[in-house]
């Protein structure tokens, strides 16, 4: 019998449609330490669908196919969606990030307690200094 809830899928599961899905496996696996969970093939050498496991979070991913409806954001010209993680070392995790991605909001200083000391932290925010890199294409992760 299949689980309606699979095991470690917990609340909202982000399934992202990108180009060059097999690149974007390497560069999050890279940046942000994924594991790749499940990988199946599409006609074409594209990725039909995809899961990479962050920390406890579970990502989907699968090659754009605009045939089908299924449009990354290069195609589209952008996305107004920018993915959250928490991670133990935000400063040495946005090190391993920027290789490869360009830098969306660089980090107000080396280390959280500093930053708010010197900048005014908007009202409800942990006080933490989040860091954005943009990634090889137009999806926008941000760790904290």
């Amino acid at each position: 019998m299949v689980q309606a809830i699979p095991a470690s899928y917990a609340g909202v599961t982000p399934y992202l449609i990108v180009r060059d899905a097999a690149r974007m496996l390497d560069f999050y696996k890279k940046a942000f330490g994924a594991t790749e969970v499940l990988r199946l093939p599409a006609p074409g050498g594209r990725i039909g669908h995809a899961e990479i496991k962050i920390g406890e979070g579970m990502v989907m991913l699968a090659d754009e196919s605009p045939e089908m409806g299924h449009k990354s954001p290069l195609t589209v010209g952008g996305t107004p969606i920018t993915l959250m993680f928490y991670v133990p070392d935000v400063d040495a995790r946005f090190g391993k990030a920027i290789a490869g991605a360009t830098v969306k909001h660089p980090p107000r200083t080396s280390s959280t307690a500093t930053a708010a000391a010197r900048s005014p932290i908007r009202p409800g925010t942990s006080g933490r200094s989040p860091r954005t890199p943009r990634t090889c294409r137009p999806m926008k992760w941000t760790s904290a």
